[in-house]
């Protein structure tokens, strides 16, 4: 593993690949409807494996229990009402394919992810390099 400077907020992440972007992304930002909290917009773009493992590993605003979101949770970000991206705003997400950390069920070398151009949700094979978003739970408000 190598260290890399993915311009958080001053923070020094620890990921398996480096960033494509060095524009400094969005705080993490509670969605009160789930109570969930999305990390910022940090264009981190990894394998499956890779993702789950940076998320696990991210160390920002003193907090470490950020995981790859499931795909329900991912889903919730998704605004059905718009396009390129189809997502709520604020959340920082660009119309990219995004990982969740659900395993397809019938093929284990595949992983469902949120194509946020449309809003639609998908299988790909694990080795494929998408966009990643760390999700944690609110201290007062976990998602069931």
């Amino acid at each position: 593993m190598r260290m890399i400077d993915c311009f958080v907020a001053g923070l020094t992440l620890f990921a398996l690949a480096g960033c494509s972007s060095r524009v400094p992304p969005q705080p993490p930002k509670a969605d009160a409807q789930t109570g969930l909290i999305w990390a910022g917009n940090n264009d981190i773009r990894l394998n499956w494996a890779e993702a789950n493992a940076y998320c696990r590993q991210l160390n920002l605003e003193e907090q470490t229990d950020w995981r790859l979101p499931a795909i329900k949770e991912l889903q919730t970000l998704v605004d059905i009402n718009k396009s390129s991206p189809a997502a709520k705003k604020g959340f920082g997400v660009a119309s990219r394919r995004y990982w969740s950390s659900t395993p397809d069920a019938s093929f284990s070398e595949r992983a469902w992810y949120v194509f946020f151009k449309s809003g639609g949700t998908y299988k790909t094979d694990k080795l494929n390099v998408l966009s990643v978003k760390c999700v944690r739970d609110s201290d007062a408000c976990p998602m069931q």
